[in-house]
């Protein structure tokens, strides 16, 4: 075969693939925030076996909420606590939940674990062609999102909150009619004009 045969072999093969969109050619990224729990509600079972003023610091480790062994914990000093509840001058600790008021006011005796896991997939669909060219861009996402806070005095849990995103879905579309020249830098067309 001449290298013209194959040239043109790969121009067809290479067309078909770009027009027929093909979305295993589209990129696709994860976000993963390492941790013991593999979804929400796996980390919400254990969120939910603290007792407040039972669980000591050390049993929260056997539960997982070990900064040294779980990644993602962020150790808080009382001054973190104290962030976390009064966030302007006009907030007043005696409207604060009594677990909290107290660890406050007892400042070195008052810590807190702070947890963000976060799991997010995109993956873009569609078109290879129009995506590749920046025409039509189509994203799928999809994932969880587990926040929890403990507040500890004395190595006893005085307080604790969970909040967070057990399913994340959605779809993105962008489209752009002028395809790669809409997101060219508007400084390239300036100077084009000179």
């Amino acid at each position: 075969m001449s290298k013209k045969t194959l040239f043109r072999i790969f121009f067809i093969a290479s067309s078909v693939l770009l027009f027929s969109g093909c979305a295993a050619l589209l990129p696709h990224d994860s976000e993963i925030k390492k941790s013991k729990w593999n979804s929400y509600d796996e980390a919400m079972v254990a969120f939910d076996q603290i007792v407040l003023n039972q669980t000591t610091f050390e049993q929260l480790k056997i539960l997982g909420f070990d900064p040294r062994r779980t990644p993602n914990i962020k150790v808080l000093t009382f001054l973190d606590v104290k962030k976390q509840f009064i966030t302007s001058t006009f907030d007043k600790a005696e409207y604060l939940p009594k677990g909290v008021q107290a660890c406050i006011e007892s400042m070195d005796a008052c810590s807190g674990l702070e947890l963000n896991i976060v799991r997010n997939d995109s993956r873009r669909y569609g078109n290879a062609f129009l995506d590749v060219f920046n025409f039509k861009r189509e994203t799928e996402q999809s994932g969880w999102e587990f926040v929890g806070l403990v507040v500890i005095k004395h190595d006893i849990v005085v307080y604790k909150l969970a909040s967070g995103r057990p399913l994340i879905a959605g779809d993105k579309k962008q489209v752009n009619p002028l395809g790669p020249i809409q997101s060219m830098d508007g400084s390239i067309l300036l100077k084009g004009a000179q």
